[in-house]
């Protein structure tokens, strides 16, 4: 950072600079740039029949991931779970992951 960014920010009133982050952490995502959850060890999959409880979690962890629903220009296979920052996130080797999982389950 620049001393004259460091000036331009130290002139903004800490109370607009917090309402900024707000307004920031709430508008609605334009795009999944983060790390999708079921490359992470953590994730796990409903395995029973039909669809999953409402209350069903795939962090192992607790974390309460995000769901993405691909935009109208995106590939339609661009869905899942994500979290912008997990402090628990543990990558998973791609091949380990494939092999374990049942062959409809690979994207």
């Amino acid at each position: 950072m620049t001393e004259e960014q460091r000036r331009l920010l130290a002139s903004i009133p800490k109370s607009e600079l917090l309402a900024e982050l707000v307004r920031r952490e709430n508008q609605p995502p334009q795009e999944q740039v983060h790390p999708w959850c079921d490359d992470c060890a953590h994730y796990k999959t409903f395995d029973g029949a039909g669809d999953p409880p409402a209350k069903f979690n795939p962090c192992s962890k607790k974390h309460k991931p995000h769901f993405w629903t691909p935009r109208p220009w995106e590939s339609p296979e661009t869905f899942g779970y994500y979290l912008a920052v997990c402090e628990d996130r543990k990558p998973v080797h791609e091949q380990v992951r494939e092999s374990a999982m049942p062959p409809h389950h690979i994207r």
